[in-house]
């Protein structure tokens, strides 16, 4: 799950009701539709290499801006979004993605914020989702951006302590007891009193001198925070506490390693954003995985995830005998498949099985007394769908390898190569 200021994402269009001038085609800036839209080019791009399941934003104009978003992240139709048009004078909001095939949501809600000064800010947008598969409690996301520190950080202090000592009480009596994850600019560092004020209710999650997220005058400062509830660390889904940390992609550094904005200086200096991005993860449900459900299958668990492998069939031992289908080919590296049934038989794949080629395959059956085989090249991924491998319990004295279900008469036998003590067998 992610949270980031993506600095100023306006569109073109005047809104009479905001105070929007500045982004406009016959503005200083001249903020035509070739800027807007390399504007949604760069966003787009960080976050489709991030590949969250769940993004916070802030300073986003409106709905138009999401919806040209969500088009750059790659399968739009999979991304939900939570979004309303807020009472901030410069028309900027808070704003939700969603993976709609991984997370349901099940309510929103938005608060006001009542500023001491008089003045008008972003609302608080919370979401409560749950996961669909593996079970667990529902969830709530919290999306903040505080009052700016325009005309100094003094200054605007009471106001952001106001929006802290407001969410604390709206989120008391509506949301006690629940999971829940804060994230957001809130315009103040974590040694400052509006953070302190969150923290002894929803501990801080980031912390530490590296957790910087912004640069102002050359000073590296944290105003990008997640914060989550006790009862979010634990149980069903939990955040992993190790996890948060702040991302910051090469293509966003600058020559001093400090974020590249999109404008600089009241022109448009063609970076990303002012903001680094935060990051942190959420085991939904068990990390065990079960078999496929097919008759009689045995438990497989397939460590790490197969680049490029598509439909891997594992079929359960049967009567001593070994069966292996390749559907297709497996362009993969350092692949272990275990299957456990009676002495926990293991097989294990060193090397990748080529999609064209198949090299160096090796399997190595660890039980009493086994022999090993290994194929060195041959072995087509059209040709391996069919690939039977029997061998006797005991001592695995024998060998049989099935060359009728390659595909060929034989073909690549000529690159079969067995133990001694397999070949002394089969003579």
């Amino acid at each position: 799950m992610v949270f980031w200021n993506v600095e100023n994402c306006f569109d073109t269009v005047d809104d009479s009701l905001t105070e929007d001038e500045e982004f406009l085609p016959e503005s200083f800036l001249g903020w035509n539709q070739r800027v807007y839209q390399y504007k949604m080019e760069q966003i787009g791009r960080i976050l489709k290499d991030v590949k969250p399941v769940l993004v916070g934003l802030a300073e986003v104009e409106n709905r138009r801006v999401l919806e040209d978003l969500r088009k750059r992240m790659g399968r739009p139709e999979q991304w939900g979004i939570l979004h309303r048009e807020g009472p901030d004078r410069r028309g900027i909001d808070c704003a939700l993605f969603y993976r709609q095939d991984l997370l349901e949501c099940l309510h929103e809600d938005f608060f006001v914020f009542r500023l001491p000064s008089g003045n008008s800010t972003r609302e608080a947008l919370m979401g409560e989702f749950r996961f669909r598969q593996g079970g667990g409690e529902a969830f709530i996301i919290c999306v903040l951006h505080y009052p700016s520190r325009r005309g100094g950080a003094r200054r605007s202090l009471p106001d952001r302590l106001a929006c802290s000592r407001q969410l604390i009480i709206y989120l008391q009596q509506n949301y006690s007891r629940r999971k829940i994850l804060i994230m957001g600019d809130l315009n103040a560092p974590a040694n400052t009193e509006p953070v302190r004020m969150l923290d002894r209710f929803y501990p801080l999650l980031l912390k530490g001198a590296d957790a910087w997220t912004y640069v102002y005058q050359c000073q590296r400062q944290q105003l990008d925070h997640f914060l989550a509830s006790p009862e979010f660390l634990r149980g069903l889904p939990r955040i992993q506490s190790k996890s948060p940390r702040v991302l910051r992609p090469p293509a966003m550094q600058d020559e001093f390693g400090f974020p590249e904005p999109f404008i600089k200086n009241r022109r448009i200096y063609g970076g990303f954003s002012d903001h680094y991005l935060i990051e942190l993860r959420v085991v939904g449900c068990s990390s065990r995985r079960g078999a496929e459900s097919t008759e009689g299958a045995e438990r497989q668990r397939i460590f790490p995830p197969a680049k490029g492998a598509e439909r891997l069939r594992i079929f359960p031992p049967a009567e001593g005998a070994e069966r292996l289908r390749f559907v297709r080919g497996i362009g993969t590296e350092g692949m272990r498949i275990y299957s456990s049934r009676g002495g926990a038989e293991r097989q294990r794949f060193i090397r990748g099985i080529g999609a064209e080629g198949a090299e160096r395959l090796r399997i190595f059956r660890p039980a009493e007394g086994a022999e090993r085989l290994r194929f060195i090249r041959g072995i087509g991924a059209e040709r391996a769908e069919g690939l039977r491998i029997y061998s006797s319990r005991g001592g695995c004295r024998e060998a049989e390898i099935n060359l009728g279900d390659w595909g060929g008469e034989g073909g690549g036998s000529e690159d079969l190569f067995l133990p001694r003590r397999v070949q002394r067998s089969r003579d």
